[in-house]
């Protein structure tokens, strides 16, 4: 079990939302795990994306997909020791609150 708590703002001239979110892991030994992201909308491949960077060295790009005007749903191919390995989340934005879903 894991929490976050995020920090949003408007960012490069209100083209993009930047997010700060830190993760922790109560009860684990396990480390906070920090992430900067960035929404927003390229306005050369014409879609919605995230692009973001961890304290663990990651570095993420992700095409969102919008399923209503309050979920989206994100998701890579990459490579992690060696191995190939696919992710998909769903996120659903609430009052006050975002929920993630992942496999």
């Amino acid at each position: 079990k894991w929490t976050s708590h995020s920090t949003i703002a408007k960012a490069l001239g209100g083209f993009f939302v930047q997010e700060d979110m830190v993760i922790e892991f109560p009860g684990s030994p396990i480390p906070a795990m920090t992430f900067r992201n960035f929404y927003g909308y390229d306005t050369q491949r014409k879609r919605y994306t995230s692009v973001g960077v961890g304290s663990q060295g990651a570095t993420m790009h992700d095409d969102l997909h919008w399923v209503d005007a309050d979920t989206f749903v994100s998701g890579n191919v990459r490579r992690e020791e060696g191995q190939v390995v696919t992710e998909r989340w769903t996120t659903t934005l609430g009052k006050g609150e975002v929920r993630f879903t992942g496999y």
